[in-house]
């Protein structure tokens, strides 16, 4: 199916036309080990093809379900993924050369002002993904990767609030609307 697909991306570059595959989705029954396996793997394959638009994130059952957990884990994959194909900065600040003079032969970097202020943007930070020791996971409750997807899932739909639409697409929207009636009625 991967395969598949990347030849119709490369198909519609090749014609200069859209194109959209299934992403972020999977055919296990419940969110697992094999959804995130398909999910991964389906969310770097359209990436590497360049996919013009990935429909079906969050699904898993042969795209008969929709799951939040699914959804939001999709996520953190897109995110990590996008963070990966940003690639290195090559700059004065990562390359760091004023740091490494500063810090000399078998000093500490660890304690300098440069990697203090640099070390969080250097780096993914994912929001699921657990990488605490053990006792402190142990300690948090034990949470699998499904507990904090479905925790995730809550919290986003709790805080969420539906932006208002300009009002001149909402008067847009409403005459497209009116126009549809009207032909409807003939």
């Amino acid at each position: 199916m991967a395969v598949g697909m990347m030849a119709q991306m490369d198909l519609a570059r090749y014609y200069n036309l859209p194109a959209w595959s299934a992403g972020g989705a999977s055919d296990s029954k419940v969110v697992d080990a094999q959804a995130g396996i398909e999910m991964t793997f389906s969310i770097l394959t359209n990436f590497l093809a360049r996919a013009t638009l990935v429909h079906d994130v969050g699904y898993i059952e042969y795209g008969s379900t929709s799951s939040m957990e699914a959804l939001v884990i999709a996520d953190e994959i897109i995110r990590e993924t996008r963070f990966l194909a940003s690639g290195v900065e090559v700059s004065p600040t990562t390359l760091a050369l004023d740091a490494i003079a500063r810090v000399g032969p078998g000093g500490g970097f660890l304690a300098d002002d440069h990697t203090l202020y640099n070390w969080k943007w250097a780096q993914w930070r994912p929001l699921l993904i657990d990488r605490s020791r053990y006792d402190r996971w142990v300690e948090l409750g034990r949470k699998d990767m499904f507990t904090r997807a479905n925790e995730r899932a809550r919290e986003i739909l709790e805080r969420h609030q539906v932006p208002l639409l300009p009002e001149e697409a909402e008067a847009v929207i409403a005459e497209v609307l009116a126009e549809r009636a009207a032909e409807s009625k003939r």
